[in-house]
């Protein structure tokens, strides 16, 4: 995933300045609010259009947006293997669901009833699973108290391996915790 002079603004107010960049493995995206995080990440999805420049993404990503996008009736097993792209042995999905404490009742109900915690880390767990060539996480340990973040971000760790990832992140425990090289917009 790369970026070569990429501009983006919004009703005047420039975003992303003549960016370039590139992503071939697991990298940190931080910065203040409000300075483009969120927005490259769309660029690089196509789900918006850069004023200038240009936008390479190869592959299938896996992606954690800023919402956590799980189907409201279905239940975290089922949102999971709905977007896999491949068949997820139980042993593989019974590992994460340990890994980021989702045991017991949180499995059989349906993700409307699930704790903003709960949706959060099956969201994560979903882009981990996938068949994804890449990783776009926008905030995913939003919401987590800071136990269950240092084991999501230990089992994100694990998953990502050497693939490309962006991973947006603000808190600074959590990023060292990941030790991966970072971006600062």
């Amino acid at each position: 995933m790369r970026t070569e002079h990429l501009w983006k603004s919004y009703e005047g107010r420039p975003i992303t300045r003549d960016l370039t960049l590139s992503i071939d493995r697991p990298t940190l995206l931080t910065g203040p609010s409000g300075e483009g995080k969120t927005t490259l990440l769309r660029l690089l999805l196509g789900l918006e259009e850069p004023d200038q420049g240009r936008v390479f993404l190869e592959g299938k990503p896996g992606v954690v947006f800023q919402e956590d996008r799980l189907i409201p009736h279905l239940t975290p097993e089922q949102n999971i293997r709905l977007t896999a792209g491949r068949e997820i042995p139980n042993r593989e999905l019974e590992e994460g669901f340990r890994a980021l404490s989702l045991g017991g009742e949180v499995q059989s109900q349906p993700a409307a009833r699930l704790s903003g915690g709960e949706k959060r880390r099956v969201a994560l767990l979903r882009a981990l699973l996938c068949q994804a060539d890449c990783l776009l996480l926008d905030e995913p340990f939003t919401g987590l108290d800071p136990e269950t973040g240092a084991r999501a971000a230990d089992f994100t760790r694990q998953k990502v391996g050497q693939r490309p990832c962006l991973l947006v992140c603000h808190d600074r425990e959590l990023a060292a915790r990941l030790g991966w090289p970072e971006i600062r917009l």
